[in-house]
């Protein structure tokens, strides 16, 4: 691709906080002057298959894009997102509209692209967690991280050894939620990779979680289900709280009186070797 492209991917299927550290990157390009665009999958949306394209402004609808595409929209709003399964078709649809990305000093973000060979990059960016093999699954084996350029290590107190021994820069991270802004017990309802890191974190942030309700990952919402949820919560007297991969779902149902929980990344560890890696800085 004529610009430069940073692809963030992961080991294991799903649960390794990818989808915030590609914001973080968008953000930070952008505040650079950077033109920036994300390519992503739109898994689970109709565009996977169709292709489409969000320009800044726009609003992603779940339904089309996937609901990781929708987040991405409202975490990073100035970034233009190519959804689709054809990343290359959707980086030219979005340079026919913004011919700022023929040039080299724009950005590319592949999102999930770790396992994506189809696409040049200049930076490969893996997430790691202390998660073994037996814990979750994986689409790699631990020595594939050793292709990465940056390694981000993003959940858990320890590495398995095997990462913990690769000499590649890496950088560790927090994801910090917001604390509750009273005492209310709360029903959380997720629909993630790791339903039980949602809960640790929200606990360790003060919020009170008496009920976890838990869908499969990219939980598609019925409505009428989903406000029973809701009305059976309020008449237990608990407030829900969800994730912002579920609330772009659920804002488009038309259904409000919630809480949302969105972190945001904190660098405890290693913000040369990111600064270095990532901006050349």
């Amino acid at each position: 691709m004529p610009a430069r492209v940073i692809s963030v991917g992961n080991l294991q299927a799903g649960g390794a906080g990818k989808t915030p550290l590609v914001a973080r990157i968008a953000r930070e390009g952008q505040d650079r002057g950077i033109p920036v665009c994300i390519l992503t999958r739109g898994y689970r949306g109709e565009w996977e298959r169709a292709g489409g394209t969000l320009a800044p402004g726009d609003v992603g609808d779940p339904a089309a894009c996937g609901d990781e595409a929708a987040l991405l929209r409202e975490l990073a709003p100035a970034a233009w997102i190519g959804v689709g399964a054809d990343r290359v078709a959707r980086f030219e649809a979005v340079r026919a509209r913004e011919p700022a990305f023929s040039r080299s000093e724009s950005l590319v973000i592949l999102d999930d692209g770790f396992q994506h060979f189809g696409i040049a990059r200049d930076v490969e960016v893996v997430a790691i967690t202390g998660r073994s093999r037996s814990q979750v699954l994986y689409r790699d084996f631990f020595g594939a991280a050793a292709r990465a350029d940056l390694l981000v290590w993003t959940k858990g107190e320890r590495l398995p050894a095997k990462l913990a021994a690769l000499s590649i820069p890496r950088v560790r991270v927090r994801y910090r939620l917001a604390p509750p802004l009273g005492a209310a017990a709360h029903l959380l309802v997720t629909g993630v990779a790791d339903p039980d890191d949602v809960l640790r974190g929200a606990r360790a942030a003060g919020w009170t979680i008496a009920r976890h309700l838990y869908f499969p990952d990219h939980a598609r919402y019925a409505e009428h289900a989903l406000a029973e949820v809701l009305a059976e919560a309020r008449a237990g007297g608990l407030r829900v709280l969800t994730t912002g991969k579920d609330a772009v779902k659920w804002k488009r149902l038309g259904l409000s009186d919630y809480s949302v929980l969105e972190p945001e990344i904190e660098i405890i560890e290693g913000e040369g070797a990111w600064n270095r890696v990532l901006w050349g800085s």
